[in-house]
């Protein structure tokens, strides 16, 4: 391989800003909840809770806005 300093140079330059985005990546990732940090570890179950029936059930047609829907 015949490179010179100049080749070196540009080929350290985008082997570093590949780096620098793929940890801006990571923290932006981190930051938005995207996933969790490095070596976290869960509080909280991964799986969400059930959650339990209404007590009553309602005549309105869902989503309806409390409008009548149809003729």
């Amino acid at each position: 391989m015949d490179a010179d300093i100049v080749d070196w140079g540009i080929r350290a330059s985008i082997t570093l800003l590949i780096i620098a985005g793929l940890y801006a990546i990571y923290t932006n990732g981190v930051t938005n909840g995207w996933w969790p940090a490095w070596g976290d570890k869960p509080t909280t179950a991964a799986t969400p809770t059930t959650r339990p029936a209404p007590a009553t059930a309602t005549t309105e047609a869902a989503m309806s806005g409390g409008y009548q829907i149809g003729p």
